[in-house]
């Protein structure tokens, strides 16, 4: 099985489109196609092969990532979540609220229009059961115009801020849910369905005052989708897995599954009273229905063959080191070569020298030779002489090399290749390490 292949699946059935050439996108009634930015505002793409051969181009000198792969499954970033699946997250989390939103007006709607009698779904009656129970006994009609107008109302406020949506899912690392540990754990709060169930008769929530008849109206709505659930998307529903592969993927889509579950079951419920099919399939889900542990046993091979988060990342700062260490050779053949020419200077100076020395030399010796040579014979004359000269050349030689001029050519070689060359590795090396995630547009 190809982890391509899923991945096209799977964003189908979260309606999103892809296209022929693997570009994602959020397929929009008024604007058309909306192409999926990653974080860095580039469009992500289906990581077929065509697009790993092109994804990384040149760009003004660097090397850069100019397509971005859509690859949730990917967990093996060793800093921070993988992009794709933060992105994936907050599509489904979207998706859920948008759904839910929907569900509930229709359900109030029914309830508002439509007798008693003539409802015969067994859980739609249990919702209306749940309203007149809770209703207070003052208030004649269990569900009004402005109670769905402010349901409505409280989605447009709260979609803009995950934190206070009718649905929030969010990843932990690991821990306990029970007695069992996991690997990884999804945890899906209702903050909406918090705060409505604290608030008091009159009180102001999300630019409205809430009665009593609309905070019994909007509570037993979460009760007749989520079940005995509702109650624990207060405190948090956590749903956790052992998987090894992918253990972040697995627990986020079973999260999904059970929460889509629940919407498509109260969809069919409501549309048992004749409601309109379009309105329906806004409100429904399609599941990502397969054994999740078995399919990402089944996609592990082909998602080696994928290059991970680590592997782009490290390839591209690699790229643009050896573009680095390129330029630093550079500088440094050049200032080999200027060190080169300080040292022919002075080799060329000290030559001189040796070639005055020599002269001066020559000269006393044939001065010196005439009176000697009556006295001691030339033999002796000859050796004197080699003496003398190399007795001096030792001197000046050491006189040369303590001059000021040759102990600056020297210190300058070090002192370049120390303060100069070095100090730009971690400019040249550098990569940016904050990341700020971009999500969808709806």
């Amino acid at each position: 099985m190809n982890v391509v292949d899923i991945y096209k699946e799977l964003l189908e059935k979260l309606k999103l489109g892809v296209s022929s050439n693997g570009g994602i996108y959020i397929p929009s009634k008024k604007s058309g196609k909306i192409p999926l930015l990653s974080p860095k505002g580039v469009q992500l793409f289906i990581p077929q092969k065509d697009v790993i051969a092109n994804m990384v181009q040149e760009v003004d000198g660097k090397i850069e990532i100019v397509k971005e792969l859509f690859n949730p499954f990917d967990e093996s970033a060793i800093n921070g979540e993988n992009p794709s699946l933060i992105l994936l997250k907050d599509h489904m989390e979207k998706l859920l609220n948008h759904s839910f939103a929907i569900l509930g007006e229709i359900a109030l709607n029914v309830v508002m229009n439509n007798k008693e009698n003539q409802i015969e779904d067994l859980d739609l009656i249990s919702f209306i059961d749940d309203l007149n129970k809770n209703r207070p006994k003052s208030v004649k009609n269990l569900v009004n115009e402005n109670t769905i107008k402010h349901w409505i109302q409280i989605y447009k406020e709260t979609m803009a801020t995950p934190t206070e949506r009718f649905l929030h899912l969010y990843l932990k690392r690991g821990g306990k849910v029970g007695k069992i540990r996991y690997k990884r754990i999804t945890v899906t709060t209702s903050p909406v369905e918090a705060i409505i169930s604290k608030a008091k008769n009159k009180d102001n929530i999300y630019g409205f005052t809430l009665s009593n008849s609309a905070k019994s109206a909007y509570l037993a709505l979460f009760r007749f989708v989520f079940k005995d659930d509702a109650e624990d998307l207060i405190k948090g529903m956590q749903i956790g897995t052992e998987n090894n592969i992918a253990p972040a993927n697995v627990s986020l889509l079973e999260t999904y599954n059970i929460l889509a579950g629940y919407i498509n079951d109260a969809v069919d419920a409501v549309s048992s009273v004749g409601i309109d099919a379009e309105d329906l399939d806004e409100a429904r889900l399609e599941l990502f229905d397969y054994n999740l542990d078995k399919l990402m046993e089944n996609v592990s091979q082909s998602l080696k063959e994928i290059p991970t988060i680590t592997d782009l990342s490290t390839g591209v700062v690699n790229a643009n080191k050896n573009e680095a260490i390129g330029v630093m050779n550079s500088i440094f053949e050049e200032q080999q070569q200027t060190n080169n020419n300080v040292f022919a200077g002075v080799n060329k100076t000290q030559n001189n020298n040796n070639t005055v020395q020599n002269n001066v030399f020559e000269s006393k010796v044939s001065a010196e030779d005439a009176a000697l040579a009556a006295i001691l014979g030339s033999d002796a004359v000859t050796q004197n002489t080699v003496t003398s000269q190399q007795s001096v050349f030792g001197a000046t030689q050491q006189a040369l090399f303590n001059t000021p001029q040759q102990q600056n050519a020297f210190t300058g070689v070090n002192l370049n290749n120390n303060t100069s060359l070095f100090p730009q590795q971690p400019s040249a090396f550098g990569v940016p390490t904050t990341t700020v995630y971009n999500t969808p547009p709806w």
